[in-house]
């Protein structure tokens, strides 16, 4: 029994509402044998929306702000009058936004009659299609954590680095602290040997060598004042280089964890792709496939194994 306009309607509707990628999944299914090479261009019409969108890939359809942007994009030269009325002409539901599905439908000249009735695939399938989105939808999440994670890593790694910069700075400090010691000791003990051989030396007055011998008495009795500066400098870059050393140790040692969590994430990332390529490649052999949407899966695979990074054990070989 064919179905009514009122139903037709409001499949649309609800398709309408749909995330960028299920409304493009459900228009290549219907018109796959027409678009089996224009695939890749419906791709990335999607994934032009899910950028222009503030909700990114929960999204489903753009405001009249996003629609001028998402036809710019299009390096359609268009007046500002002619993209408002190219964008009234797509609003085939006609609530002053546009959806991916008006868009292929309008740029197309399919109806939505013919979309909405064109078959989307057995139903003997459509369990596994849903278990095979999942498997996706799970290796995305995986992807989106890895990324996280090596930001993590190079904010971590820029940390060690800023450490051990810090530390060797401290070093140099401590060193010029020392180097001041031990030049303000040489002058103490210059200045009281002096005193000493004065105090010592009969061949000058019996006035001259007291007087050396109360200036020995007194300069022993007391520590001079930039002598004690330079040992309560010494004693802070030590302290503070200490610091900084167990900064720097506790940075490099989580920036080696944060990296040696990275492989580990890569490395299952790698399996889930190969578990997903051998589902998908076994679900196309059966009847009744939504070719569309087993194309849109490979896709996404595809774009998981561009941003996917190398690991330690692939960049050897």
């Amino acid at each position: 029994m064919a179905a009514s306009s009122s139903e037709i309607k409001a499949r649309f509707e609800a398709l309408n509402k749909k995330p960028y990628a299920d409304q493009a999944k459900f228009f290549l299914n219907a018109y796959w044998e027409d678009f089996t090479h224009q695939a890749e261009h419906v791709w990335k019409y999607a994934q032009k929306m899910i950028e222009l969108d503030p909700r990114g890939k929960e999204g489903f359809e753009l405001d009249e702000f996003g629609g001028h942007r998402f036809l710019e994009s299009l390096k359609e030269a268009l007046t500002v009058v002619d993209m408002r009325r190219r964008l009234e002409a797509m609003d085939l539901d006609f609530n002053h936004r546009v959806s991916l599905t008006e868009f292929l439908l309008y740029k197309y000249n399919k109806s939505i009659n013919e979309l909405m009735t064109n078959p989307q695939g057995g139903p003997e399938v459509q369990r596994e299609i849903e278990e095979a989105n999942k498997r996706l939808v799970a290796l995305n999440e995986a992807l989106a954590d890895l990324q996280r994670q090596l930001e993590d890593n190079y904010r971590l790694e820029l940390e060690s680095k800023e450490a051990a910069e810090a530390l060797r700075a401290q070093q140099i400090r401590l060193s010029e602290a020392v180097e001041a010691l031990n030049a303000q000791e040489e002058e103490n003990n210059r200045i009281k040997s002096n005193l000493r051989a004065r105090s010592e030396d009969f061949s000058l007055g019996a006035v001259s060598r007291g007087q050396a011998t109360a200036q020995l008495q007194i300069l022993n009795a007391s520590d001079p004042l930039p002598l004690r500066q330079a040992q309560i400098t010494q004693q802070a870059a030590l302290a503070s280089c200490e610091k900084k050393r167990a900064a720097a140790e506790r940075a490099a040692y989580l920036a080696a964890e944060g990296q040696e969590k990275a492989q580990k994430a890569i490395e299952d990332i790698r399996l889930r792709v190969q578990e997903a390529q051998q589902s998908i490649a076994t679900l196309t052999k059966r009847g009744g496939v939504p070719h569309g949407a087993v194309w849109w899966m490979n896709r996404e695979i595809i774009e998981v194994q561009k941003y996917l990074p190398q690991s330690k054990q692939n960049q050897r070989k």
